[in-house]
């Protein structure tokens, strides 16, 4: 059997194991796709070490550090307008 299948039987048989809740059926198949999903990725990540640390780098660097540029950005522009509607 490939190692996607036992992956996927595994993560079927734990999500199996959780207790019942009232979710309706769509929720439950998008929760599913997204715990296959994150499974095959991090699968991915464990066969490729270099890919691994530049996800990390991405997730704790990259990322943060663009949206804090955004932000700042946007900021600094709405102050601007802002000073500029005062001061008339």
């Amino acid at each position: 059997m490939p190692p996607e299948q036992l992956e996927t039987d595994r993560v079927d048989r734990a999500l199996g194991e959780l207790p019942a809740r009232d979710v309706d059926p769509w929720r439950r198949e998008q929760i599913r796709r997204k715990a296959h999903a994150e499974l095959r990725r991090q699968a991915e990540l464990a066969r490729r070490p270099w890919l691994a640390r530049v996800a990390v780098a991405y997730d704790r660097v990259l990322e943060p550090a663009f949206v804090a540029g955004v932000s700042f950005a946007y900021l600094a522009w709405a102050f601007q307008r802002v000073s500029e509607i005062l001061a008339r």
